[in-house]
């Protein structure tokens, strides 16, 4: 066998020396259990900087399993720290630092000053901004920094900045670094009706009336006659991507035009993956030969006056739909389904709706505003169709050097992307992820609910005989404390006693109740039966035991109790009514009372720290009952002998209202023509009067082309006459004339000589 001889770390070695070394290293590492391979935690020198190097390289994970290691052998453990340091792959000093000296039995990352705010504090503001962000409302690197900062102030927190007045950069670095969810990323637009509208309850209730309906037609678990049709637009531009430029200098995207002209495309969908033939509508009012160029089977083009669609062009898309069906052979007898969203041209179209009707095809409408997340088509095939009608004309912009796209080119872009995003894998997808095939109302995420938050509006409150009835829940006390949480307690004014035992029905606790008169201001808290509770500094309820007015001599077995939050900001009391004469009982009912605030502990009101819920509030939308009665239809099944007539009446209304508003522009007009043509001939009489007054002045300016004297100049008034030969002006008695003496056409005297 022949050996090489190779250099190692300065020293001669054969190629069998580093063979066994390499077997010995395998056998010493069969001793201790490894951890799961990882990148190998950077050594040091000793008492070198740790400038330069990248430190917490090694896991959590290892740290805690060696640790469990150490202590499972024993301290009297003749393995030496070194060993199971190398086994599980982390830095000897620190592990032997955990076991024997600072930091002992820490599993977590030490390493670093502590930060400003504490772990709690720091949870508390990611929660706060989750929340803000759920209900629309997200915050910006800027808020988080101030919202930090203000709260740092008014808890008496130093480590900011008071020149800046904000937490700074690399703390809201490392903020972003330590909660892992919250990342910085672009907002979506999302407007307060569409934020409005999905609210749980109604989406709830219209799923509730959509499986009925299926199920009645018998269509439930036929997803061939589940349709969805709607509509989107296309540019003839497309919009700019993140793209490699050059440092320095700015990058541009050619397109044809500033400002993009749309046409619109219809598209039917069900829920096995059957596409209908598209309808394309451009804006004209002639459909070109070469329109049609490159389209698919039985596409069918047509123009409106601005591209969009109308009634009467939908009610053709019907057409074009009911053909589809007879030629698939699916008008076989069973009633079809098709969802469409509340656009005017859907709802409030008599046409399309007979015509779905005579064909046993039922409409169903989905809830105003909701279509982001209800309509098929909008979540699982026009986002990708729109993404690939950017990358298509992204390439026939760069392949026609910025030529505009001509109608007749239109199929050239539209077919390429109607085969790659109108696609069956889609559209089950779509119909799956809204929950329309299969059932499923949990297929719409929670926080797809969570922006109508902000605008839900309590339940009324509705007052009977001895009863109220609201929705305020008492003040619960933190852990460790009382937690009285009631709902609906029946107030029976005629009963009071001094003292009973009652039953939370949430925390299933007796409690120990008494009261005292209203002149005596000692806080008494609420104490569960057998235990000794103690209100500490951060209880957020202290019970103050008041009867009512007018009780003082009646003992029948109910008891006042009065609930004082000890946030003085907003202070709320709990009028609560325990009835003690039936067994098991029960609170029915809260009511709002004027704060009664205790004067035996008044530093509780004063000490509870600042949240951040107090600095930067959650908002809240007020939704005032509007008082105009606007016309509803009646059912979402717009094929319904009610919702027919209702559109029916809607158009009779709305057709009676235009020929009224066309009365009126007519009115309007001849006005507006007798106005004008009043001030036409004021203005004729102004702009004669200033010929007139302009003539005048003229006069009064020059002289008299015999004496030489100007009219203005004259000492008393005379008559002047121009010649109507050299265009002169002379007085009267100048040419030998009367002072009022009619000429009807004068000529002076050198005229006539030189005639």
């Amino acid at each position: 066998m022949q050996m090489a001889r190779v250099m190692i770390n300065g020293r001669m070695m054969t190629t069998t020396t580093v063979k066994q070394r390499g077997r010995q290293r395998s056998r010493q590492s069969k001793k201790a259990p490894r951890a799961v391979a990882r990148s190998r935690a950077p050594t040091r020198r000793w008492g070198a900087s740790h400038k330069g190097t990248k430190l917490n390289m090694w896991h959590e994970d290892d740290m805690r399993n060696a640790l469990m290691e150490w202590r499972s052998e024993g301290r009297d453990s003749k393995r030496p720290l070194r060993e199971i340091a190398r086994a599980w792959n982390i830095p000897y000093a620190t592990f032997r630092r955990r076991v024997l000296h600072t930091n002992k039995l820490k599993t977590g990352h030490c390493s670093g000053r502590p930060t400003v705010l504490n772990d709690t504090q720091e949870n508390e503001l990611a929660a706060h901004v989750r929340n803000l962000a759920a209900a629309g409302f997200p915050c910006d690197r800027t808020d988080v920094k101030n919202l930090a900062y203000e709260y740092a102030v008014k808890n008496g927190i130093t480590g900011f900045s008071e020149n800046k007045q904000n937490a700074g950069y690399y703390w809201f670095r490392g903020f972003i670094r330590r909660h892992k969810d919250l990342v910085m990323k672009k907002a979506e637009n999302l407007s307060a009706p569409r934020a409005m509208c999905m609210n749980r309850q109604l989406i709830a209730n219209w799923f509730h009336q959509y499986e009925d309906v299926v199920t009645r037609l018998g269509i439930k678990d036929i997803p061939s006659h589940l349709w969805n049709a709607d509509e989107t637009g296309c540019q003839n531009i497309h919009r700019a991507d993140d793209v490699v430029g050059v440092v320095g200098k700015p990058s541009y995207n050619l397109t044809a035009l500033e400002k993009g002209e749309s046409s619109t495309a219809l598209i039917a969908i069900n829920a096995v993956g059957n596409v209908d033939p598209p309808m394309i509508i451009h804006r004209g009012k002639y459909i070109g030969k070469e329109w049609t160029n490159g389209a698919p089977q039985d596409t069918l083009v047509r123009v409106s006056e601005k591209g969009y669609v109308n009634k009467e062009l939908f009610a053709e898309f019907g057409q074009l739909f009911i053909q589809y069906l007879q030629r698939q052979e699916l008008l076989d007898g069973r009633p079809h389904l098709l969802l469409l969203d509340s656009h005017y041209s859907h709802l409030y179209n008599i046409q399309f709706l007979e015509l779905m009707k005579h064909n046993n095809i039922t409409v169903f409408a989905l809830p105003p505003h909701t279509s982001h997340w209800m309509q098929p088509l909008d979540r699982g095939v026009f986002s990708s169709f729109k993404q690939a009608w950017q990358q298509e004309m992204k390439l026939f912009t760069r392949n026609t050097a910025g030529r505009k796209l001509e109608k007749k080119d239109f199929f050239r872009v539209f077919t390429a992307v109607w085969l790659k995003s109108v696609t069956v894998a889609n559209a089950q997808g779509a119909f799956r992820g809204t929950g329309l095939f299969p059932v499923n109302l949990s297929a719409i995420p929670d926080h797809a609910f969570e922006p109508s938050s902000t605008t839900e509006r309590e339940r009324e409150s509705s007052e009977e005989s001895g009863q109220i009835v609201t929705t305020h829940p008492v003040n619960t006390s933190p852990e460790g404390n009382l937690n009285f949480a009631c709902s609906e307690i029946v107030i029976d004014w005629s009963r009071c006693s001094g003292s009973t035992v009652v039953t939370d029905p949430v925390s299933g606790n007796d409690i120990i109740v008494g009261w005292c008169s209203q002149t005596d201001n000692s806080a008494i808290p609420l104490t569960p039966a057998g235990a000794d509770v103690v209100i500490s500094d951060n209880a957020s309820s202290v019970a103050i035991l008041v009867p009512p007015s007018g009780t003082d001599d009646q003992a029948d077995g109910s008891t006042y109790v009065n609930v004082v939050s000890t946030d003085s900001s907003a202070a709320t009391i709990t009028d609560v009514m325990v009835n003690e004469s039936s067994p098991g009982n029960t609170v029915n009912d809260t009511v709002s009372h004027t704060p009664c605030v205790s004067d035996a502990e008044p530093s509780q009101h004063l000490s509870k720290p600042v949240s951040f819920e107090d600095i930067l509030p959650l908002p809240k939308r007020e939704r005032p009952m509007s008082k105009r009665s606007r016309p509803k239809p009646p059912s979402y099944e717009l094929t319904g002998d009610d919702t027919m007539q209702f559109v029916l009446d809607r158009a009779d209304s709305c057709k009676k209202k235009r020929k009224s508003d066309e009365k009126k522009t007519k009115t309007r007009k001849l006005v507006k023509i007798k106005s004008s043509e009043v001030q036409t001939q004021s203005s004729v009489r102004r702009q004669a009067s200033r010929k007139k007054s302009s003539k005048d002045s003229t006069v009064d300016v020059v002289p008299c082309a015999l004496c030489n004297i100007r009219k203005c100049d004259d000492e008393y008034p005379r008559s002047w006459t121009q010649c109507q030969s050299c265009m002169q002006w002379y007085h009267n008695e100048c040419q030998g004339l009367e002072e009022n003496e009619p000429v009807d056409r004068f000529v002076c005297v050198e005229c006539e000589d030189s005639g």
